[in-house]
């Protein structure tokens, strides 16, 4: 019963999952390698800077 209940906050759409969130759209789940890429990217400035933004 408790995996029917955890598998209601989950969809694939094609061949990607994502999360459902409560009040948020639909999350994209990413492996460990791609979560530490993605942050690595955003905190190392190619996105520009987030202080005081």
């Amino acid at each position: 019963m408790r995996m029917k209940r955890l598998a209601a906050w989950y969809t694939m759409v094609g061949d990607k999952l994502y999360k459902r969130g409560f009040s948020t759209p639909m999350l994209l789940c990413v492996s460990g390698v791609e979560a530490r890429r993605i942050m690595e990217e955003i905190h190392g400035g190619s996105c520009g800077s987030h202080i005081g933004a």
